[in-house]
């Protein structure tokens, strides 16, 4: 095979990240690249390392950034887009659980008035599932969760099972449940990896291009259009999922804030993509 060039990766210290590296590391080998890690330096959570990695994609410092895409604004940064989209996908939730905390016959397995930490879009559907929860948002990398958690800080928290499986964090004391996507609907690309790589740059953009998954792209693409759409309209999308049947039928499960304590919940099907996200969305808003 052809000896390509070397990517710079942008990536930060975490086993997570390390994790997300070495998928693409080894991808892009198939196809004849090498990847170099290069630390992007981080001070304040995720949103942070998303802001640097593109201003070093920027400066030319790095060429590729790597993202879990549930994570990603679906407003693009000027410079910048999504070359690829790759990496298993597990777009599914769990709840981690304290094991004085688990109670078996109850709703999410929780006891009565549990405290569970989670991100600020996921307490309406949460509440919606066991109305006698109290939740608090939990801030920081899983890993810095799930110390919390351990720390009693919490009685559950709330991750997303593509982190947790690949955190490098030993969760073994505590009970783990798997939310169904279709009950409790993840983030638009929950699960998906996304290649972030500069606009103009054509030779980059073929080498990523190499690894893109055009399957896990079909139905993440409809994902993302719902969840634009909804906020162009300044409507909050706080969850939705979208999967083919064996026959190629889409299905797309949906969740809106409808209003400061309710959510409006739907399911739509398809025998094709187009105008599905503008379905959704009227409904969503009907």
């Amino acid at each position: 095979m052809e000896k390509r060039p070397t990517l710079r990766i942008g990536t930060e210290g975490t086993a997570f990240c390390k994790h997300k590296f070495n998928v693409i590391n080894e991808l892009l080998a198939d196809h004849g690249y090498g990847a170099i890690p290069v630390m992007i330096q981080v001070t304040d959570g995720r949103n942070d390392f998303i802001r640097n990695a593109e201003i070093a994609l920027l400066n030319n410092e790095i060429d590729v950034a790597v993202h879990s895409l549930g994570k990603l604004s679906v407003n693009t940064t000027d410079g910048i887009r999504i070359g690829a989209v790759c990496a298993p996908h597990n777009p599914a939730s769990c709840l981690l659980i304290r094991k004085e905390a688990y109670l078996s016959g109850e709703d999410l397995f929780l006891k009565p008035g549990a405290l569970v930490g989670v991100t600020p879009l996921s307490i309406l559907q949460l509440t919606s599932l066991k109305s006698d929860l109290k939740v608090k948002i939990a801030e920081g990398t899983v890993i810095e969760r799930i110390n919390a958690l351990q720390k009693a800080e919490f009685d559950a928290i709330l991750v997303s099972a593509f982190e947790l499986d690949n955190c490098g964090a030993d969760v073994s004391e505590f009970e783990i449940l798997h939310l169904n996507p279709r009950e409790f609907v993840p983030a638009a690309g929950q699960g998906v990896l996304a290649l972030q790589v500069r606009a103009n740059d054509e030779a980059i953009l073929q080498a990523v291009r190499r690894v893109h998954d055009n399957k896990m792209f079909d139905t993440i693409s409809v994902e993302r259009k719902i969840h634009k759409q909804l906020a162009d309209v300044s409507k909050i999308c706080l969850g939705v999922h979208c999967a083919k049947d064996h026959q190629n039928y889409y299905h797309v499960w949906a969740v809106m804030q409808s209003d400061a304590n309710g959510i409006k919940k739907i399911q739509v099907s398809s025998s094709t993509s187009f105008e599905l996200a503008e379905n959704v969305v009227h409904q969503l808003l009907s």
